[in-house]
């Protein structure tokens, strides 16, 4: 157990018996001051304060720092045993004062002090920070200043004000209280964060997190001069905070007073914040706004959330309001945004919808967005031109068959499916069936012709024939050289009653587009001298196009994200793995991707998706790890610990899992 009596004495004492088992004097010839005292996680002993001249941190006889002139403050760091590991001086020409000292989880010390004119934290001879009232010389800032657990410099801010107290929560982040007069800029962004209620000063309280960044800022105060003292947490992180005020002040921003001082002179307040105090997102995020005309069911990007509150999660949903028009033709599932029907570019260029954000704690936001339509103008190779449709006499039956849309965008390796509809003109005319031929490019789509086609119309025979080699002279059947394969299919009543009802759906065409697929076109074809009398074919087709699916965490596409398959490719693959070394028993059940894909797929979205730490490199000792964490479902610290790299532009917990959340896309 240490504690610290007085100006420079540390004492070390038994922790059961409360014995003394070391004592040594902080101190040199000057005036010298202790303020404060932490234990760290490692059980080392940081010690906070001032001195004037020179100073003997050890009590070796010999003095450590010497300061530059005035006051200045010192931060040193102690084994268990009392042994002097490190000592800094935090100083400049002018006054400075070490007030305050705690620790984090990770043995971090954050101190907190004042100081005036400018001040080296790190002792490079560089001013680290200015005071923003250099020009007023009895004008001092507060300090905040962060140092690893080997007692280096890491990071400084600059905090308007008079600060006094420091305190850190089991979640690392890092809590201030002090006083300002009129306004006070916490973060040091040049803007004010907090103004005072008229008062000669208001007690202010802030929390940021593990890495500095604010968080939140309150203050309170009365008509006359308030405070704040001292701050602590619990093991729940609520904050408990004391200091003084004269009067009645109001603490919880109600507008009602909440403590009245007894006298004219100053009273002590203790207040209590829960960590569970929830703050309103205050922005909407959606990661791409644009769609190609003639898809459905399409992801158009994903919603992410700014909000004051680290760690926080969201639910989002499509709301009325302004901008609220075209709702109704969107989905949001999860915190992905899917257009229900294909848009049409020549229809609709674009659409308006609004869209809610609500926190854990219910708190929401919403926000108008606009989804712009991407007119196709590439369109595909027409193979189907040299199907000529020529007029017919009025008298003749029309024969129609007509896919149920004329453009359809596939992902390469994955199912798709259309309806085939009868039709005549005139309407509704029976005959005595239909004989047709179906086209396809076996290069770029499979048919089985057992599970091919859904059949939706019985009445007829229906003899379906096996896959059949489609003729390459003048472009076979059908006039298209493209296509290579066909089926014919038949409708036959002797009668002449066919369809004997309205004009059906005759079945449902099942295709798969194979890895390598890029554009093609199903066509559909008659022989002259299979069709009724005194009838004409009209030669249809459908224009499927490629579309790539946006990358996701899912490396060996069988429709699972999955740490001990994925997971372990993205490290093998970051590690430089290669061949059957790459997916030895990493590839799940149903995968659709082989070794040569997988690597090809992460080659083409390494760059984007592995590089979770955002430096620029993805590495299997980073970046590798960080996904093989999330994979497992890692949250807070567990997730980032010792993962991230130095140069890493993504260095939180939430910025991580916002990058990582961005390609879960299933």
């Amino acid at each position: 157990m240490a504690c610290q009596l007085g100006p420079g004495l540390l004492l070390l004492l038994d922790p059961w018996e409360g014995d003394l088992v070391k004592a040594f004097q902080i101190g040199g010839s000057g005036e010298d001051h202790g303020f404060g005292i932490a234990i760290d996680s490692n059980d080392n002993v940081w010690t906070i304060g001032d001195f004037r001249g020179s100073i003997d941190i050890d009590g070796d006889g010999e003095d450590d720092l010497t300061s530059n002139g005035s006051w200045d403050s010192y931060v040193a760091k102690f084994s268990s045993e009392g042994d002097l590991l490190k000592a800094n001086k935090i100083g400049g020409k002018d006054e400075e004062m070490g007030f305050d000292i705690a620790t984090d989880s990770n043995g971090n010390a954050w101190v907190k002090g004042y100081f005036q004119g400018n001040i080296d934290i790190d002792g490079d001879g560089e001013d680290d920070l200015i005071n923003g009232s250099y020009d007023d010389i009895f004008a001092t800032d507060s300090y905040v200043a962060k140092f690893s657990s080997n007692g280096d410099f890491v990071k400084a801010l600059n905090i308007g004000g008079y600060g006094r107290s420091i305190a850190t929560d089991s979640n690392d982040n890092l809590w201030v209280t002090g006083s300002f007069e009129d306004s006070i800029d916490i973060d040091g962004d040049g803007n004010n964060d907090l103004t005072s209620n008229g008062g000669y000063s208001d007690s202010y309280f802030a929390k940021f997190d593990e890495e500095g960044d604010l968080v939140k800022a309150y203050n309170f105060g009365s008509s006359d001069s308030d405070r704040g003292l001292t701050i602590a947490t619990d093991s729940n992180s609520n904050v408990w905070a004391t200091g003084t005020f004269r009067g009645s002040i109001d603490i919880d921003g109600d507008g009602n007073y909440d403590l009245t001082s007894a006298t004219k002179s100053d009273d002590l307040y203790v207040i209590k914040v829960s960590e569970a105090t929830n703050a309103a997102p205050t922005d909407i995020n959606l990661s791409n706004n644009s769609i190609d005309e003639n898809v459905a069911d399409f992801v158009i990007g994903t919603f992410s959330t700014t909000d004051p509150d680290t760690g926080d999660t969201f639910t989002y949903q499509l709301v009325a309001g302004t901008g609220d028009t075209d709702n109704a033709a969107f989905t949001i599932v999860g915190d992905q945004l899917q257009i229900n029907s294909s848009p049409d570019f020549e229809t609709q260029s674009s659409y308006s919808i609004r869209v809610q954000t609500t926190d854990a704690g219910g708190e929401s936001y919403s926000e108008n967005f606009t989804i712009n339509v991407n007119e196709d103008t590439t369109a595909p190779d027409t193979p189907d031109a040299n199907i000529t449709v020529t007029s017919a006499p009025e008298d003749v039956l029309q024969l129609k068959l007509t896919p149920s849309e004329p453009t359809k965008a596939v992902v390469p390796n994955t199912s798709v499916s259309f309806d085939v509809n009868y039709s005549t003109e005139p309407a509704e005319t029976p005959t005595t069936g239909i004989v047709f031929h179906m086209h396809w490019d076996s290069s770029q789509v499979a048919f089985d012709p057992v599970t091919g086609l859904t059949s939706h119309f019985s009445f007829g025979a229906q003899p379906t024939s096996a896959v059949l080699d489609d003729p390459v002279t003048n472009g076979g059947l059908d006039g298209d050289p493209n296509t290579d394969k066909y089926i014919l299919q038949a409708w036959i009543d002797a009668e002449g009653n066919w369809p004997n009802n309205s004009n059906p759906t005759l079945y449902t065409a099942n295709f798969t587009a194979l890895p390598g697929f890029n554009e093609t076109r199903i066509n559909f074809s008659a022989n002259p001298d299979h069709l009724p009398a005194n009838s004409n074919f009209v030669p249809s087709s459908i224009a499927l196009t490629s579309r790539t699916l946006p990358p996701t965490l899912d490396i060996d596409g069988n429709g699972v994200i999955d740490a001990l398959t994925d997971g372990i490719l993205a490290i093998r693959y970051l590690f430089e793995l290669r061949g059957e070394t790459l997916t030895k028993d990493a590839l799940g059940e149903g995968a659709t991707r082989d070794t040569e894909e997988i690597v090809a797929y992460l080659d083409e979205v390494g760059d984007t998706m592995l590089d979770v730490d955002g430096n620029g490199t993805a590495g299997g000792l980073t970046d590798g790890i960080l996904f093989l964490r999330y994979a497992l479902g890692f949250k807070d610290r567990a997730l980032i610990e010792g993962a991230v790299s130095e140069d890493a532009t993504r260095t939180t917990e939430p910025a991580i899992l916002e990058h990582m959340q961005s390609f879960d896309l299933l």
